[in-house]
């Protein structure tokens, strides 16, 4: 059944038209509205506020964690998507964070889709979307040992990448390569690990891919799809 107008402005829906009307309110209404009981208001402040401000990000990531409804959301999302290295920096405290939509055991099957699987995680969903300046910081973070962190973000570098082929260098690969030795007690790390290498089509990655594509179960699955990938 096809949503009406009312139920769309519940979920916080507003077309380009009408959020025009609200360009000259000043930035102190937008800090008001990004928290007001009207969903509707919400998505106009999160269209106006500023992603290169870290006063206005924290208030964006903040209104996300808690944020109910879809247009909203989605309002809230495509602001941040347009940010910087700071903006990407607050948001990636953020990873593995909002939601309960993320991968914690292994999936029972691979993915079915014929490129680079959407991240499940919303954050990583838009980090992986944002401009390749914030590439390095995202590389970063497979230094530290938040297994948790490092699982999402892989899925933001892989998708980055597999669309910016310009990222997909040796030296980046080498990076992802790291994840198999640190992590090979975690299938789930191994899994989103395969699964990002699609995006760096080297040598190494194939010996790889062709290691795990001779096990058993959704490892070998997901090894096989990443090299049909590659070899595209």
């Amino acid at each position: 059944m096809k949503s009406t107008q009312i139920d769309l402005k519940k979920r916080g829906y507003i077309d380009d038209k009408e959020l025009q009307n609200y360009q000259e309110m000043p930035h102190t209404t937008m800090v008001l509205w990004i928290n007001d009981l009207d969903p509707i208001k919400r998505s106009i402040a999160a269209h106006y506020l500023d992603a290169l401000l870290k006063e206005d990000i924290i208030l964006l990531i903040d209104q996300l964690k808690k944020e109910k409804c879809l247009y909203t959301r989605i309002a809230i999302c495509e602001k941040l998507q347009t940010g910087n290295v700071l903006t990407a920096s607050l948001m990636i405290k953020e990873l593995g964070k909002i939601g309960r939509n993320q991968y914690h055991v292994l999936p029972k099957r691979s993915s079915a889709k014929k490129s680079y699987p959407l991240p499940r995680d919303i954050i990583a969903r838009y980090l992986g979307k944002m401009d390749t300046v914030i590439f390095p910081i995202l590389l970063e973070v497979l230094d530290t040992n938040d297994a948790s962190q490092i699982s999402e973000v892989l899925d933001a570098i892989g998708f980055m990448a597999f669309y910016q082929p310009s990222l997909a260098t040796k030296e980046n690969a080498e990076k992802i390569y790291t994840i198999f030795d640190r992590y090979q007690d975690n299938p789930l790390l191994i899994w989103k690990g395969l699964t990002c290498l699609s995006a760096f089509p080297f040598q190494e990655t194939k010996l790889i891919l062709q290691g795990y594509a001779c096990q058993s179960g959704v490892l070998r699955l997901e090894a096989q799809r990443s090299l049909h990938l590659m070899m595209k």
